[in-house]
């Protein structure tokens, strides 16, 4: 089962918010559903980026781990609008999700 500690909240642009995580169990059944973001996500995870672009679709990963079991999830295209222009804000989602306060 899931820590709750192990999800955050990312704010789009609106101001609505989605969970988000990356535990272990849920970043490997993301493998099955998406191998491309996986392999991105244990890269990023393990190395960082300061590419915004990796680090939205870090973010979205960590979205769809969230909804892992669910059918009407937001498409990445879908998730990237609206996130709109914060990339503030994809950098703090990252890092509370990849380094959290203990």
């Amino acid at each position: 089962m899931d820590n709750l500690n192990t999800f955050v909240k990312h704010t789009f642009a609106d101001g609505t918010t989605v969970d988000c995580t990356i535990t272990m169990s849920r970043v490997l059944a993301l493998a099955n559903k998406n191998k491309d973001l996986h392999k991105l996500m244990g890269r990023l995870i393990s190395k960082g980026s300061e590419d915004i672009f990796e680090m939205i679709r870090f973010v979205y990963g960590a979205y769809l781990c969230a909804h892992i079991n669910e059918e009407d999830v937001l498409t990445e295209s879908e998730f990237v609008d609206r996130c709109g222009d914060d990339y503030v804000g994809i950098g703090k989602t990252m890092r509370a999700l990849v380094d959290p306060k203990k």
